[in-house]
């Protein structure tokens, strides 16, 4: 004998005793939402209504050849949409079912529908486990559903049938719908919020941002990036990304080998008043969970102004600079001026108006000190003008220690020159050739006599970004900590004749590189000057 469910059999006794149904009447629903309200309904469960017509046309496909009806329900009880075989919905109507109709145990009796809302769970009716004498010959089997969009939303899916297909088969078919059903809405959920922080993200940043896929072609172009190029979002998307040419060499760069790029300098044309912007420039791959390259994606932010600040405030400080340098080379000049004067004044008092020959070479060398003097004031004071191109460091600086080599044989010093490969680097080469002969002549002149001096030439990456590292290193006399704080100082010098000119000139032409001067020293061990370059 069959074994009916407790809640069925609960639901029979209230149907009989608290309810007061007759089983041999026919169930109508007595209560039915006007169009308006329905259409208000069917608004509210647009996405499940939307997303489950799909898998319902696929599951009457399924069915084909049985008589079957599909219908959807709110979480009251209210019918929402529909489906499925002609004489059978003929004969739901004839029962007064319709799109709208409320199924309440109240009014129609025991129902599935009904059932699965209050459990919360799959359930079946199948011939006599319905209350009414009517509905015994047919099968009804519901599953509820839930999800969230944007507020937590009730309902059921229910399949009706005549009781010669019923099968239990159609519970698990039903609710294996229902769990793809919701799998796909929380999935176009979560597409939803994440496209809507995508915007968000894309249209609230001051950077400019643009996206390719693996072909090039454009697939993401913010407003900020019209902006800044002139070009708008609808004539740049499914464009290839040379429409950017100053990216999109980067862009392909990154596209074809993964590569990143930070904080390149670019610039661009501006369409409207014909002015150029400079940009900071990230180029960027994009990979999907299996780190497969999917496309590219760049942003780039506008620092005109902050570049004219810089050069404000480097203007400012160098009439800062040049104040002490005056002061300096007034203090510098003073000296040879006074003791050319001197011998000028013994000139006029001598009456054969001559010198001495010491004296008069030491005019000469007086007014050649004055020279220099002028001559690297000029240089100091002057704007740098670069002139980069790509050059071979380690040729460049076998070139310096070639020239040099004589005056380090007359004091026996060893130049060791140490590198891996061959290293290039887009450079003023005629700059770096007088910052590198002037570090390798202070290290001659710091050992003295019988030494060495090592030149390592390396690559190496820092926070990211990849720098040419070059080190010159003596093992000469060194240099306390209050000459390494100094060292950099304009006519700060410990050398009897020296300016004090040659390592401030060296410094400012690395920094006007981009690149970093540091000195590092021991008293009677040695002294390291290292240079960083950035590739």
């Amino acid at each position: 004998m069959k074994q009916i469910p407790f809640y069925i059999e609960e639901s029979h006794h209230t149907c009989e005793y608290v309810h007061g149904l007759d089983r041999n009447d026919i169930p109508f629903p007595k209560s039915n939402l006007i169009k308006s309200v329905l259409s208000q309904k069917q608004t509210e469960y647009q996405e499940f209504l939307t997303v489950s017509r799909h898998f319902v046309k696929k599951l009457l496909q399924f069915m084909e050849g049985t008589p079957t009806l599909v219908l959807i329900s709110d979480d009251e009880g209210y019918l929402l949409e529909m489906y499925g075989d002609q004489t059978i919905e003929n004969q739901v109507h004839t029962l007064g079912i319709h799109e709208g109709s409320l199924f309440v145990e109240k009014d129609v009796g025991t129902n599935s529908l009904s059932l699965a809302l209050k459990l919360d769970k799959p359930v079946q009716l199948i011939g006599t486990d319905h209350y009414h004498y009517c509905l015994q010959s047919v099968a009804c089997f519901t599953a509820p559903f839930s999800y969230h969009a944007p507020k937590k939303t009730r309902g059921t899916l229910s399949i009706m049938t005549t009781i010669d297909y019923a099968s239990s088969f159609h519970l698990g078919l039903l609710s294996s719908a229902v769990d793809t059903i919701e799998r796909e809405l929380k999935i176009r959920e979560q597409n939803k919020r994440l496209n809507i922080l995508h915007q968000v993200t894309v249209d609230s940043t001051r950077s400019a941002i643009v996206m390719t896929d693996t072909n090039g072609l454009i697939t993401e172009f913010n407003s900020v990036g019209e902006k800044m190029t002139g070009r708008t979002k609808a004539d740049a998307i499914k464009q290839p990304i040379d429409v950017l040419a100053p990216i999109s060499f980067y862009m392909k760069q990154v596209l074809q080998s993964g590569q990143k790029f930070e904080n390149l300098e670019v610039t661009f044309p501006s369409l409207d008043d014909g002015e150029k912007k400079t940009c900071l420039f990230d180029a960027l791959p994009i990979f999907d969970e299996s780190q497969q390259l999917i496309g590219a994606f760049g942003q780039f932010k506008d620092i005109s102004v902050r570049i004219e600040l810089q050069k404000q405030v480097i203007a400012a400080e160098k009439l800062s600079v040049l104040g002490k340098l005056g002061a300096g080379f007034a203090h510098e000049i003073r000296n040879p001026l006074t003791s050319v004067i001197g011998f000028m004044n013994l000139l006029e008092k001598n009456e054969e108006k001559t010198l001495p020959q010491k004296h008069l070479n030491i005019i000469s060398s007086e007014l050649k000190r004055m020279k220099s003097l002028v001559d690297q004031f000029v240089l100091m004071a002057k704007p740098s003008t670069k002139e980069k191109k790509v050059c071979n460091i380690t040729d460049l600086i076998k070139e310096m220690t070639y020239l040099l080599e004589s005056q380090a044989s007359k004091a026996n010093v060893n130049i060791e020159l140490v590198s891996a490969r061959d290293v290039t680097l887009p450079i003023d080469e005629s700059q770096i050739k007088q910052v590198m002969m002037n570090l390798i002549q202070n290290a001659i002149e710091a050992i003295a006599e019988d030494g060495n001096i090592k030149i390592t030439l390396s690559e190496t990456t820092i926070e990211s970004m990849e720098y040419v590292q070059i080190n010159v290193e003596d093992d000469g006399e060194g240099m306390s900590d209050s000459q390494v704080v100094n060292a950099f100082n304009p006519f700060y010098t410990t050398k009897e004749n020296g300016l004090g000119l040659g390592l401030s000139i060296c410094k400012q032409i690395i920094e006007g590189h981009k690149g970093k001067l540091e000195v590092t020293s021991t008293k009677n061990q040695g002294t390291t000057f290292a240079i960083s370059l950035r590739k």
